[in-house]
């Protein structure tokens, strides 16, 4: 995982790229290959696994049906 310091600008970092898939997760959910191909623009699969793992262990998504969703807390 890259976080920001040195050796990374904060636009390599696991941490960007968390907030980059959040922008497009719509509230309705989205499939998981399709959020893959929507980010695929500069985005390596590393990258997207570890955003996606980072976001799901700090509970702003969970997985149902193939399927991604945004937790919402309100």
């Amino acid at each position: 995982m890259k976080f920001p310091n040195k050796l990374y600008k904060v636009e390599e970092s696991v941490i960007y790229q968390m907030t980059r898939l959040m922008e497009l997760i719509p509230n309705d959910g989205i499939a998981i290959n399709i959020l893959f191909r929507e980010s695929n623009d500069k985005m390596v699969i590393s990258d997207f696994i570890d955003a996606l793992i980072c976001m799901y262990t700090t509970g702003y998504i969970e997985f149902k049906d193939n399927k991604i969703f945004r937790i919402n807390y309100d």
